[in-house]
């Protein structure tokens, strides 16, 4: 009385292993699946912190620049105003005799300049320091021909082209 060699409880139990088997993960699936994730994970916190980095990079670039911009435009005006400069110890000292006033800029490290302004009545002393780069070359030259002052900032780190600010006086009326 053996049909075809199938017992109802072997057939059942075929059928139920077949049918658990399409309901999960094997362990090697989920092994896949979770280095897969953890790759992508791992490139997107990679390109986050990259990103983080560029950010702070650009954020100081961008207050060197500042700087340097309000540096070369006090500059500007000192040397435009004065009637005397000189440099001495790597200072610029800028006189007018008409306000009595005295400004000097003096190169403090490879990152900072320091602006003093003196005046006879002492009521309009100040002091600024700009911030121009966190390891730079600074030098500042008289150009005697054309009564002119030059300072030129040179990054030591990057190939940045060199930053030149020259300053004329105002030619007598």
């Amino acid at each position: 009385m053996n049909h075809n060699n199938v017992k109802p409880a072997d057939a059942r139990m075929r059928y139920q292993s077949e049918n658990t088997r399409t309901k999960g993960f094997t362990l090697l699936e989920m092994l896949v699946t979770l280095i897969i994730l953890a790759s992508v994970l791992a490139g997107v916190i990679n390109l986050l912190s990259v990103t983080r980095q560029s950010n702070e990079y650009s954020k100081q670039n961008l207050l060197r620049r500042q700087a340097i911009r309000r540096f070369a435009d006090d500059v500007r005006r000192d040397v435009a105003d004065a009637q005397r400069s000189i440099i001495e110890n790597e200072s610029l000292v800028l006189t007018n005799e008409v306000s009595g006033s005295k400004v000097s800029y003096k190169i403090e490290s490879n990152s900072t300049i320091t602006r003093r302004v003196e005046s006879i009545d002492d009521a309009n002393r100040s002091t600024d320091t700009y911030a121009v780069g966190s390891d730079a070359e600074i030098k500042v030259s008289l150009i005697q021909e054309y009564n002119a002052v030059q300072w030129t900032i040179a990054e030591s780190v990057g190939a940045n082209q060199p930053i030149d600010i020259v300053a004329a006086k105002r030619p007598l009326q």
